[in-house]
């Protein structure tokens, strides 16, 4: 099961901009350290 909260699209004011993706976690202290040891940064 997802925890994607629905989405869009809208027209690229520049065309470096990139995709956004939200995400609904429990905490976001504990998922930012995972996110940071899996080599990602947000």
């Amino acid at each position: 099961m997802s925890n994607l909260k629905g989405g869009g699209m809208i027209k690229r004011k520049d065309p470096k901009d990139h995709p956004i993706t939200y995400m609904d976690v429990p905490s976001t202290d504990e998922y930012s350290l995972k996110v940071e040891e899996l080599g990602d940064r947000f």
